[in-house]
């Protein structure tokens, strides 16, 4: 009389094909799951960036002022080179030069906000960013000055030291230096201006001269970051033009 049922050896067999599916099963999800965070991580690099840049775009469509290249910004600490730092200035009630208090102050009205874009380390801003290895070690920071003067055809000042503690805040976290430039493609003014006669936007001066007009800037932001063997990079950039590029009415009459 024959009995039903598995064989030792058809049980061993057995869980040896269970196994294999279940480590077959197990490879796919661990797969799917690191495509979904690889997903979710170059999403989050792409938004930062273009955060980045509309951010810098909001301050530089309200600008009067952009630095041309190769001027040093001397600051209480430090110092900024405008061949790698964006630097310009806002005119006095713009939105983003402003304070409640003062608004509508005359007094106020002939100064102006200056605003610096540079990179930085981000050991300094890890406490608020988090500790985390998987960044480049590089954020994009910005620089808020008030009460900066510009008098009437006169080049804007450079010395920023003995101007109040600016504000300061992250623009994007996890900056790649090798796809980043804060100045590309600056553009002269196609007209002189009226009020500022020192500065020129004639064949004698180049987009690095100390009394160039500039009216233009192309900065790219590249953001990269690690997971796990794999490298995720992005860059965004972005045309931006100042407003009122030259000056057409003396400080506080207009900008």
């Amino acid at each position: 009389m024959q009995k039903s049922g598995f064989t030792l050896i058809e049980l061993l067999i057995s869980l040896s094909l269970l196994l294999v599916v279940l480590a077959v099963a197990s490879d796919l999800i661990v797969s799917n799951q690191r495509v979904a965070n690889t997903t979710v991580l170059r999403n989050q690099i792409a938004e930062d960036a273009r955060l980045s840049i509309l951010r810098m775009t909001e301050i530089v469509s309200q600008s009067a002022y952009i630095y041309p290249a190769g001027q040093t910004i001397t600051l209480s600490g430090f110092s900024v080179n405008t061949s790698s730092g964006l630097v310009v200035l806002v005119p006095w009630e713009s939105p983003y030069c402003n304070d409640n208090n003062l608004a509508g102050n005359a007094a106020y009205k002939t100064y102006y906000c200056g605003f610096i874009y540079r990179v930085e380390p981000r050991a300094p801003y890890a406490a608020k960013l988090g500790n985390v290895s998987n960044t480049t070690g590089q954020v994009l920071v910005e620089y808020r000055y008030r009460w900066v003067s510009w008098p009437t055809n006169t080049t804007p000042i450079t010395n920023w030291t003995a101007l109040s503690a600016p504000s300061v805040g992250v623009v994007a976290d996890s900056v790649d230096t090798a796809n980043t430039d804060l100045v590309g493609n600056l553009q002269l003014a196609a007209r002189s201006s009226p009020v500022d006669t020192g500065l020129k936007n004639d064949t004698s001066v180049t987009t690095s001269s100390a009394n160039a007009l500039i009216w233009a800037v192309q900065p790219q932001v590249g953001l990269a970051l690690t997971y796990g063997q794999t490298s995720l990079s992005i860059n965004r950039s972005e045309v931006m033009y100042a407003r009122a590029i030259p000056r057409v009415a003396d400080p506080g009459t207009g900008f």
